[in-house]
């Protein structure tokens, strides 16, 4: 168990978490495409936020933990009223702290749209290729329409999902839009290939055509 204030940097695997040693600091993530997402993830939900909370395991490594309530599930093994997301990396209320660069962050009361791993033995659920895998979702004022958007800020800087700046029209992805590729995606299904970081055997248990809700 760490000390208070005493700090763990964890790098960061190809494209789903794989931690290596403590002190290490270079993050490598693979960027895939909506369809990899679509074919890795174990779930694909849209939700609010509710509580968030963390928690230290028996390495010392601190994960915080966000609640989605009654989530809109497009992908998975079922539609559960409550799933909690783990991402690795944050700081306790008494100052244990573990840095992760690239991971994703959660905030009471955000709207979200993420792509969703099974780990720790499919016992958790963790953003997919860390914070490329987690969407919020906006809307500018005097908009009226959603758009998606990635934050990938400093691992221990406050945060709030609700009060981001808006981006540039132009950079924004719509949410019709990428949820139209998920959907199509999950209609005909995973084509068989590799995606780095995730075993052959995981992807056709994640992707039984019982699985795909939508």
């Amino acid at each position: 168990m760490l000390r208070a204030g005493r700090s763990i940097v964890l790098a960061v695997g190809l494209a789903f978490g794989a931690f290596a040693a403590p002190n290490a600091s270079a993050t490598t993530l693979a960027e895939l495409t909506v369809e990899q997402m679509t074919d890795a993830s174990t779930y694909i939900v849209r939700g609010t936020v509710g509580e968030v909370w963390t928690s230290v395991d028996e390495r010392g490594f601190v994960w915080p933990h966000a609640e989605l309530a009654g989530p809109d599930v497009f992908k998975g093994p079922d539609t559960p009223k409550v799933l909690v997301v783990e991402t690795p990396g944050g700081i306790t209320p008494d100052g244990q702290v573990t840095q992760v660069h690239a991971a994703a962050r959660f905030s009471t009361g955000e709207d979200v749209l993420v792509f969703l791993d099974s780990i720790r033995g499919g016992t958790s659920l963790t953003p997919v290729s860390m914070f490329l895998g987690k969407y919020n979702v906006r809307r500018a004022p005097g908009e009226d329409a959603s758009y998606l958007m990635r934050w990938h800020g400093k691992p221990l800087e406050k945060y709030d999902g609700r009060f981001l700046p808006h981006p540039e029209p132009a950079s924004r992805i719509g949410l019709d839009q990428l949820i139209g590729q998920v959907e199509a995606r999950l209609q005909v299904g995973w084509d068989g290939a590799p995606i780095p970081g995730i075993a052959p055997e995981k992807l056709q248990v994640v992707n039984a055509p019982e699985r795909r809700i939508r």
